[in-house]
């Protein structure tokens, strides 16, 4: 009865073991194809002498672009959080 019992969590535990490789391995191909994602987006940002140049100085743009959106879609709906 014992030995069928520790058979039987012993299998449970293989098949967590095989769960969870599956998921890291699904996982690590995410992460390879974010890391060819990033190689492709950076290698256009790249000028022909190999600088690098950062698209950080659009982040307050955007954030501007989206707060004079939400300025109007509540004046439309008549917000009154704003």
């Amino acid at each position: 009865m014992h030995k069928e019992t520790l058979q039987a969590e012993l299998k449970m535990v293989r098949e967590d073991i095989h769960r969870v490789t599956l998921e890291l391995t699904e996982r690590q191909q995410r992460v390879d194809k974010l890391h060819a994602k990033h190689d492709v987006l950076v290698s256009r940002n790249a000028t022909p002498d190999g600088e690098v140049h950062s698209q950080v100085s659009a982040r307050p743009v955007l954030a501007q672009v989206r707060s004079t959106w939400y300025q109007a879609w509540c004046a439309f709906w008549s917000c009154s959080q704003y």
